[in-house]
């Protein structure tokens, strides 16, 4: 489980929600920009 690409895509699934639902406005559109850049 550990460092296997699936726990690590749904980590991402399961902490995105959570960090946008959590962030300010103008945070999560600064994390969104970071997203799609590490994407």
């Amino acid at each position: 489980m550990k460092g296997s690409p699936h726990s690590l895509i749904w980590n991402t699934y399961v902490l995105v929600p959570w960090l946008l639902s959590n962030l300010p406005r103008c945070s999560r559109t600064n994390f969104l920009i970071f997203l799609s850049l590490y994407l």
